[in-house]
Order: structure tokens, then sequence, then C-alpha cells
């Protein structure tokens, strides 16, 4: 009995060490912040139009412009970022749409991408130093393009995150 009493105590023990979380402490005996995770996106708010609403990168803004198109760019400075445009299209089709992009930029072959059940066609080139890839689709009569406009790790992480959100109504 005493034994098992002690073999029993020996395991409370053991197991209450091993499930205490190890504290990291700075030199000065602080307790260390948190480590995060290296390309992780934080999402900040949700963004919604007529059209479509996605969710937002913290550090972005959405805004809705005269002509109709909803551009989502940096908060801290001008450039790149997610420009979308719906036009009401009587014909074509996002193939010659693309072949379309594809001449005037000399864009990359023609790709297929699915955005929340919606086919797109892409091509992707770079403008004035910045790499482009726009996205072209047509729903319900309209002509959907979404050009995302950027480069480097953190641009290119939070407008594939800000893509992968986007729900089309």
């Amino acid at each position: 009995m005493k034994k098992s009493l002690i073999a029993c105590l020996c395991l409370v023990f053991v197991l209450a060490a091993c499930a205490k979380k190890a504290e990291k402490k700075t030199a000065s005996g602080a307790p260390a912040e948190p480590v995060k995770k290296k390309n992780a996106v934080v999402m900040a708010g949700e963004y919604i139009c007529p059209d479509f609403n996605l969710t937002i990168a913290a550090g972005w803004a959405a805004t809705l412009e005269t002509d109709g198109k909803v551009d989502v760019l940096p908060t801290d400075e001008e450039g790149p970022g997610l420009h979308f445009l719906f036009e009401n299209a009587a014909g074509g089709t996002a193939d010659e749409a693309i072949n379309a992009v594809i001449a005037a930029e000399k864009g990359s072959p023609m790709k297929t991408a699915v955005l929340n059940g919606i086919e797109f066609k892409t091509t992707s080139f770079s403008k004035q130093g910045t790499k482009q890839t726009v996205y072209i689709a047509y729903r319900d009569g309209r002509k959907i393009t979404i050009t995302a406009a950027g480069k480097g790790g953190k641009i290119e992480r939070d407008l594939a995150a800000m893509l992968s959100t986007v729900q089309f109504r």
C-alpha cells in the first residue's frame, strides 16, 4: 500500500512538472515577449460593399473610388494593393479579356484560378518595377477584374490572405 501511495505521489509530481510551461525570461529576469509567427498575417476587419466583401489585413484600408472601383491599399503609403473593378459586360469572355492584357503588358501565359467558386483567368507581369497579377471573370453579365499589385514578402502575404477571403455577391 505504501509503495502504491508513493508511486501515485511521484506520478502526480512528474505530471505537474511536465504540465508547467517553461517561462522564457530576458537577461534582466523579466518575462520575454511571446514569439510571433514569422509569416502570420494579422487580419483587422471586414469591408462590405454591394459587389463583394473581404477581410482587410492590419495596416490596410479599403476605399470606394468615384468610378466604382475599390482600392485596398496600405495605410502608411501609396502604391501596391488590391484593385477591384466591376463593369457591366454585354459580351466577351474571360479568355478574350485576359489575352488582351497578356498582349498589352507582355504577361505570362494564361492560367486559371478559382476564388470562392468563381473561375478567373489570370496573368502576371511587371509594370514600372511592380509585380502585378490580373484576375478576370465574367459573372451575371458583369466583368470582374482584380489586380493584385506589389512585391516583397509581407505585401505578397497580405495580398494573398485578403484575396482568399473575398466573398462575391
